[in-house]
């Protein structure tokens, strides 16, 4: 981590310490205590864990249990539905060992909810990794070595290291930080072969590289590495796939790099017919798990073969105090249920959700039909659940995505809370798809028959009625950059507000496809996105939905084999009757500030578009947002309408219509003569983007 949040809390923990509050490890159960006699003891309200307790203990304030899930197991005894039911967590870092899962069995009411909080704000970690026990010697070179024996039993496997609650860079060529947009720390590809095609699924066995670019250095166990290869930021016939591949081998008389399994990523059905996806020419990547590759501060290497950690530390690492953490869990923190059984009524509160680990060789699913696929997981995981809230809580450090919403929810709310420095997306609400690959869609109005179709829309298994509002969402995508701040498909009603959103490799907010509908969008402030793609804004939607015709939005493609379609290629999508049947509610997008770069960084290269409604999103309506150095786009939309907008040095609106989508645009302002700030006093006056005055303190940016 690089963004001051560690030093806040040690500042918190060191006050709490000074009080007399002790903060150690977690300890292991002795003995099994008698549930009758606990629940008496904590009267039924209140239940203490603290990471010197015991658990052993009836879970009072001078008595705590050690675990959280003892206190999980007491809670579970306890009479719930008549009064309020607090866990209070003293500080302290609990490795949970397992994920976190909360069940129907755990769940509060409407008038007496469950909720699990920390005593001090900002001292306490809900951590998916593990501490070491490391007994540092020198190796060679600034490099440190300490045995690891469960690694060598191959008990202990890791791909993401912190120190001191920072990441550290598994060894890799060339030297790079990942929060750094390309082309710094990165080499381009040459191409790789067989080209890939999918159905079936042909994938690429070698990648290719420039011998004069590529490391001197003999490894001794190429099979170990991994390939992150990303899109290129430039837009044209290249899609915008990234993934990572493991590595079987190198070639170095034909300078290729022998690909295993991966690529998880570019796994897209219906539209390889138009952009294939897979590795091109002049893509940029990197290669790391190398151990010869060690030679940067901050950089490590994990010897399973021989139970052998190495590490260069930073000249400000001291190693006899430094504590040092791998991530992983995947999920830290799950809450699963079902639509008949669901888990519901609990609060997270004041509590840091740490170290889970990275997901990008895990599978991935399509989430509507935009352009992202989707790894189903994060750090905390929500699946049949209502009325859950998290509250005033960091999910920064953790290495696929931040905050997932699955599937059957209803009033699930992110709230007053950090979510940064996340390998993947940060906040994803995503509903069960009703994509087919199995189907075949006619269009009605042209006959152009797609090579997928769709299963009847239906609200059982979506999230419905859920928001992530006054929320710091900023350097997503560490190791995705197919990614979102917030990410939104087959859901209903989300509404995303007070948010400030930035650095993110990609859009800082996605609508994979606008099926349901009803969002809201408002008083966020967007800025300094798409810095490592293309054909992009920081508001991004897809709208290939049930009226969507792909001959009329990308003509010339289809399956192999399939002869050229000839019908109409420039009608409508049809009446406001026929959209409303997949996007059935309005989408709002209103008070919100939309800036290229608010922070002094270079642009990205790449052609950056505005409040991107694309490939036919229908049925929004824009007003009251402030755009500065841009403003709206339009590709095959329906039924949108873009009013009382302000933007500032930006060019006119871009409408790609190849027919008349009932568009109504009026009343839009477009100011040359002021600046952003000027602007937004003349036309903004008492508006607040972004982040409420009474975001925690401890959740802040350093100024």
């Amino acid at each position: 981590m690089s963004y001051n949040l560690k030093s806040k809390r040690l500042i918190l923990i060191a006050l709490v310490v000074i009080v007399g509050m002790s903060v150690t490890e977690v300890v292991t159960p002795k003995t099994k205590p008698n549930l009758s006699q606990v629940s008496a003891a904590v009267m039924g309200s209140e239940v203490y864990v603290a990471t010197d307790g015991q658990d052993s203990n009836p879970g009072t304030k001078r008595k705590p249990l050690a675990t959280l899930q003892k206190a999980q197991e007491l809670v579970r005894g306890l009479v719930r539905g008549k009064e309020p039911i607090t866990v209070w967590l003293k500080p302290g870092t609990y490795y949970v060992g397992q994920s976190l899962v909360f069940g129907p069995e755990d769940s509060g009411t409407n008038d007496a909810p469950v909720t699990w909080q920390a005593e001090q704000e900002g001292t306490v970690t809900i951590s998916g990794g593990t501490k070491l026990q490391c007994d540092w010697k020198p190796y060679k070179e600034g490099i440190f070595v300490c045995d690891l024996p469960a690694a060598k039993e191959g008990k202990l496997k890791f791909s993401e290291l912190y120190v001191n609650e920072w990441r550290q860079t598994r060894a890799r060529f060339p030297n790079g930080d990942p929060h750094v947009p390309q082309p710094q720390g990165y080499i381009l590809t040459k191409g790789a072969k067989p080209e890939w095609q999918n159905p079936p699924q042909r994938p690429h066995t070698e990648m290719y590289y420039d011998p004069a670019m590529f490391t001197k250095r003999e490894w001794a166990h190429p099979e170990d590495a991994v390939v992150s290869c990303f899109q290129r930021i430039n837009f044209d016939s290249v899609p915008f796939w990234n993934g990572q591949w493991h590595v079987r081998g190198l070639d170095r008389d034909h300078n290729a790099i022998l690909l295993g399994a991966g690529g998880h990523q570019q796994l897209l059905w219906h539209y390889m017919q138009a952009y294939r996806p897979g590795i091109y020419p002049n893509m940029p990547f990197y290669v790391e798990n190398v151990f010869e590759e060690l030679d940067a501060p901050g950089e490590w290497y994990l010897d399973m073969r021989e139970g052998k950690l190495y590490y260069k530390p930073a000249p400000n690492v001291d190693l006899k105090t430094a504590v040092v953490e791998p991530a992983l869990l995947q999920r830290v923190v799950q809450f699963l249920g079902t639509k008949d059984k669901p888990v519901h009524h609990i609060t997270l509160r004041g509590i840091w959700i740490a170290h889970a680990a990275s997901t990008y060789f895990e599978p991935y699913s399509p989430a509507g039909m935009g352009d992202y696929t989707i790894q189903r997981g994060g750090a905390v995981f929500l699946e049949g659940v209502e009325d859950i809230t998290v509250d005033r809580c960091s999910l920064e450090g953790n290495n696929g995505n931040g905050f997932y919403v699955n599937c059957h929810a209803r009033r699930v709310k992110l709230t007053n809370s950090r979510v940064v420095d996340v390998g993947e997306s940060g906040i994803c609400f995503t509903g069960k798809d009703n994509y087919r690959p199995d189907k075949r869609y006619t269009c009605p109005l042209c006959g152009f028959v797609h090579w997928w179709g769709w299963d009847p829309l239906s609200e059982d298994d979506i999230p419905v009625d859920c928001e992530a509002s006054n929320n710091l969402i900023h350097d997503v995508g560490v190791f995705a950059k197919q990614c979102a701040g917030v990410f939104i498909a087959n859901a209903l009603r989300i509404r995303i507000s007070d948010s400030h959103i930035y650095n993110c490799p990609r859009a800082g907010i996605n609508v994979n496809n606008g099926v349901y509908g009803g969002h809201i969008f408002e008083n966020n402030d967007v800025h300094d996105c798409v810095r490592e793609t293309a054909d992009h804004g920081p508001f991004n939607s897809y709208g290939r939905d049930l009226y969507w015709c792909q001959n009329v939005n990308h003509p010339g493609y289809g399956p192999e084999g399939q002869k050229q379609h000839n019908g109409d290629s420039h009608h409508n999508f049809g009446s406001f009757g026929e959209i409303a049947k997949s996007c059935r509610e309005t989408i709002i997008i209103r008070h919100n500030r939309f800036s290229v770069s608010r922070l002094g960084q270079k642009q990205g290269p790449g052609l950056q578009h505005p409040i991107d409604l694309d490939d036919g999103s229908s049925n929004y309506e824009v007003y009251g947002n402030l755009g500065v150095q841009m403003s709206f786009k339009t590709f095959c939309s329906s039924y949108c309408k873009f009013f009382d907008n302000v933007f500032v040095h930006s060019y006119s609106p871009r409408l790609f219509q190849p027919f008349d989508g009932h568009l109504e645009i009026r009343d839009n302002s477009f100011v040359d003569d002021l600046t952003p700030a000027e602007a937004e006093n003349k036309f903004f006056p008492g508006m607040r983007f972004g982040l409420a005055g009474d975001f925690p303190a401890w959740l802040q940016d350093p100024m």
